[in-house]
């Protein structure tokens, strides 16, 4: 635990250095101020892929969100999280430091969607000393912060999840549970598709890191 604050402190200095803030002290604006649903859920159709693959940065920031439709044309109008669909499949929560989103060896319902904030996953202490002498305390795998994913792989590949995931800042969720994401890829393939990808990034991150790691 010890080395997990040390490294937090080291990675926060580095941003700080860099002239970034952190993104656990960069909530958006919104958020503080109790943004409407609306700024919620684009915020979240923001951090999606589109169905190119790009990021919607270029979009227009006052453009509202209302449940209806926008009249685009093509894919991109289909793959548009509105609103509506946004309150349909995906349900949103507030987490405060502390706070547990899934614990290691319980079953995978879902996946977490990290809109501001910031979430640790780890491998408990009981876990990782289990792995014999010289283990000791939990282990920190990853953490994700604004646009970040949580449970991705476990998600795709069905499995208990692996890990703990613990909010370590006030943070912003979302969440996408598999029943209702099987849903949404029989009535709205264009924006499960989105889903899907935004889950496949996170898993190749994953790997990409994990590899840089071990060199």
């Amino acid at each position: 635990d010890s080395l997990d604050k040390a490294l937090e402190w080291c990675e926060d200095e580095l941003l700080v250095s860099e002239g970034v803030l952190p993104l656990s002290e960069s909530a958006p604006a919104m958020a503080v101020l109790g943004g409407s649903e609306d700024q919620r859920w684009q915020l979240l159709d923001d951090l999606l892929p589109r169905p190119d693959g790009s990021r919607r940065k270029d979009r227009d920031e006052d453009a509202p969100i209302n449940g209806e439709a926008q009249q685009n044309s093509g894919d991109e109008a289909d793959a548009v999280l509105t609103r509506a669909l946004g309150e349909l499949y995906v349900a949103h929560q507030f987490k405060q430091e502390g706070d547990t989103l899934y614990r290691a060896g319980a079953l995978v319902n879902g996946v977490y969607f990290i809109g501001y904030g910031k979430v640790d996953v780890f491998m408990p202490s009981k876990i990782h000393e289990g792995l014999g002498p010289g283990f000791r305390g939990r282990k920190r795998i990853t953490r994700a912060c604004q646009g970040g994913l949580v449970g991705a792989s476990e998600m795709i590949l069905h499995k208990r999840h692996q890990f703990t995931a613990q909010a370590r800042a006030s943070s912003s969720i979302f969440f996408l549970n598999k029943a209702k994401y099987a849903r949404m890829q029989r009535a709205h393939p264009a924006l499960a598709a989105r889903f899907q990808q935004a889950m496949l990034q996170s898993m190749a991150i994953g790997v990409l890191e994990s590899n840089m790691a071990d060199d």
